[in-house]
């Protein structure tokens, strides 16, 4: 099937998909849903704090340790600024997108501008 994807800033600001390039992809498969896809960002407007993909097929969820730290491969084209690795971490109905660091995760809020493309793709355990 197809799912579409909007962007949330955890703090303030907006960040609008290209209602011509936001629909991904899933196959789920007993309670583990594959997603893929990629996604043009249209404007933005002063985010601040952390980004993410909303708008997920299924919830993520799961049982046992770490159920609640799933990963994403993410993907940035056409960025403002050159952005290191990047990581989505499935929340309870979003991708949570990081710049991966040496000390801890980094929000990606100043990476972002009209035009970037973000590419996602891996598999979630659904609840």
């Amino acid at each position: 099937g197809t799912w579409t994807a909007t962007i949330t800033c955890g703090t303030s600001g907006t960040i609008t998909v290209d209602a011509a390039q936001n629909l991904l992809n899933y196959t789920k498969i007993g309670n583990l849903c594959h997603i893929s896809g990629r996604i043009k960002v249209s404007s933005i407007s002063s985010p601040v704090g952390e980004i993410g993909i909303a708008g997920l097929p299924f919830a993520g969820g799961g049982s046992g340790e770490g159920s609640g730290h799933q990963n994403i491969g993410v993907h940035f084209r056409g960025a403002v600024s050159d952005v290191g690795a990047v990581t989505g971490q499935i929340s309870t109905s979003s991708i949570n997108i990081y710049e991966a660091g040496t000390t801890g995760n980094t929000n990606v809020d100043n990476k972002i501008d009209g035009g970037t493309y973000i590419m996602i793709g891996g598999a979630y355990q659904t609840t």
